[in-house]
């Protein structure tokens, strides 16, 4: 059975001094080009590429302009598609050729209606389909393989992950997909961001101005120390050169360029067969890579000291919002550490021994220095802290995510202020104040898995 391929033009002519005014002038400009005829209502092309031909025409209101809508249809058996459909795209071009001779502007002549294109279109969906599922795979692989991260509740039975929501102390109605399926709702051009963008090992400039400042000569500095500063991305740190040799800059280019093209089939813009034919070979490439990448995750291993900063590049990159927060996180938890670490000198205590977020707070709180309400809200903006980097029953919704990056930018403000208040007391006193001895420690419920706990 024969089925229909349809092209519609909308020309657009200027009536003052045009040639074409009529269906009759606008054929006879057709057939100047000698490889194009028409009869019948029948174009031909080169005497062996036909469709059936229809053209009307009418003023533009008040504008002293003319349109022409021309419409080309193409009969065609499904299994000679493939073969014919580049001699309809030579009539097609042979046809615009001519009318571009008296079409207003070179936009004046629009498609509005291409089946052709359509067709290539339908052709690339199911590739690039299939290459961001595979980029997806890989990044969910190395999320769940290497990061240690406790998102694999995504297989329980339905019969569990209903009770586990039931007992959430947050209403079930603002229960939000896990990572695993948000992983789905980020944009195409951003999902290269999880492998591709750079971030340094160790984000505290102050530190390194420290040992910059501490050394008296260049051997005095570790090679490893200073290198933790440089940013560098997943792909170049795990695995260019480790399991795949694909250089992240070409990879990228690539995937820019792929996104590129999907907006022309996502957004219904025209797709022609070179467009079809670069989408086809970028993908060709990009399989491999992505295969290969995902079939070698057993070779990385990632050291248990970087799996906390790696969690947090590829939650910050599952939204901005994540990301927001994860940024004025660090901030805090630089800041608080810097701090504390030197207020730990002060009062003759190991500076050494304050790591994570969870001891930074209990000394603060331990000696005075925050508020008990300060205290329970540094525990809380750490246990959302480890549910957007651990978690994958995240339950926040935007608007709870915007509150707990204000309230983090706050709660900073607030405790350097009090640091500060401590350190010029003991600068002034030269001495520990009676008020900064040690108190029991403020209960508080736990913060929550993770290194910052």
């Amino acid at each position: 059975m024969d089925s229909e391929l349809r092209i519609e033009y909308l020309i657009v002519v200027e009536e003052k001094g045009a040639i074409c005014n009529s269906p009759d002038t606008f054929n006879n400009l057709i057939k100047s080009n000698d490889d194009l005829d028409i009869n019948n209502d029948i174009i031909v092309y080169q005497e062996t590429i036909k469709a059936a031909y229809k053209i009307t025409t009418n003023e533009i209101a008040g504008k002293r302009q003319r349109y022409f809508h021309l419409t080309l249809t193409f009969q065609y058996e499904e299994s000679e598609l493939d073969k014919n459909i580049e001699d309809y795209t030579k009539l097609l071009r042979a046809v615009k050729s001519v009318v571009s001779l008296i079409a207003a502007k070179q936009e004046s002549i629009e498609a509005i209606w291409d089946d052709i294109s359509l067709y290539y279109s339908q052709k690339a969906y199911p590739l690039i389909h299939e290459i961001e599922n595979l980029m997806r795979k890989l990044i969910t692989n190395f999320m769940i393989t290497k990061i240690g991260t406790n998102w694999t509740k995504e297989s329980l039975p339905q019969a569990v992950k209903e009770d586990l929501n039931k007992n959430d102390k947050r209403s079930s109605a603002k229960a939000a997909e896990g990572y695993i399926n948000a992983l789905y709702g980020v944009d195409f051009i951003k999902l290269k961001n999880m492998l591709f963008d750079p971030y340094p090992q160790n984000s505290n400039i102050e530190q390194l101005r420290d040992k910059i400042a501490q050394a008296d000569k260049i051997e005095s500095l570790n090679l490893n120390d200073l290198k933790a500063f440089v940013p560098r991305s997943n792909w170049d740190r795990y695995f260019d050169g480790a399991i795949v040799s694909y250089p992240a800059e070409k990879l990228t280019k690539q995937w820019d360029r792929l996104y590129q093209l999907r907006c022309q089939v996502a957004h219904n813009r025209t797709v022609a067969k070179k467009d079809f034919d670069e989408i086809f070979n970028l993908v060709d490439k990009l399989r491999g890579v992505l295969k290969q990448a995902t079939e070698n995750l057993y070779q990385i291993h990632i050291p248990e000291e970087e799996q906390e900063v790696v969690a947090e590049s590829l939650a910050s990159n599952i939204n901005e919002l994540y990301g927001s927060f994860i940024i004025n996180w660090k901030k805090l938890e630089n800041s608080l550490r810097d701090r504390v670490r030197h207020l730990a000198t002060l009062v003759d205590e190991d500076a050494r021994r304050f790591m994570t977020f969870r001891q930074m707070l209990d000394f603060l709180a331990n000696k005075q220095i925050i508020t008990k309400e300060q205290y329970q809200t540094g525990r809380e903006l750490n246990r959302v802290r480890n549910e957007l980097v651990h978690s994958q029953a995240v339950t926040y919704t935007e608007d709870e995510i915007r509150f707990f990056t204000h309230l983090l930018v706050e709660y900073l403000h607030s405790v350097l202020r009090e640091i500060n208040k401590h350190e010029q007391l003991l600068s002034t006193n030269g001495r520990e104040s009676e008020d900064f001895e040690d108190k029991d420690e403020i209960d508080g419920e736990d913060a929550g898995s993770g290194e910052n706990s």
